[in-house]
This record gives C-alpha cells, structure tokens and sequence, in this order.
C-alpha cells in the first residue's frame, strides 16, 4: 500500500488529515490478493458513498500501515 498526502480543493497537501467533510484517496493495488477493497458501502444519497464498515482488505491494510490518516 501506498500513500499520497491528502490534498485540499486547491491541490495543496494538508498537514493533518481531515475530520469531516468529502475527499478523495488513490490507493495503488500492489501484491495483495484477493484484492479486496474491504468495505460495506451505503449508497441511499443520490451522488455519494458512505463507508459504513472496513473488513479485511486494501483499505484495512492502508488505515494499519498510515493509522494518523484512517
């Protein structure tokens, strides 16, 4: 798993990650197999995702390896 810095509206890397609000991530799927995201998603608004539940998978491995951005 690799990590970029979270980034603002104007492309700008944030010093801490956010606490609220909309983002974007890119995660690169290097040698993991399965590859499994791991997440349950909720999609009853219209134009979003929610992650609703994190289970064994790329983005488990990612919030372990980088805990201050999970």
């Amino acid at each position: 798993v690799h990590s970029s810095p979270v980034l603002d509206e104007a492309g700008s890397a944030l010093e801490e990650p956010p606490q609220q609000g909309a983002f974007s991530v890119s995660l690169e799927l290097d040698d993991l197999k399965p590859r499994l995201l791991g997440v349950a998603l909720d999609s009853t608004e219209e134009r979003s995702l929610m992650i609703v539940g994190i289970f064994d998978g790329i983005i488990k491995k990612f919030n372990d390896k980088f805990p201050r951005q999970a």
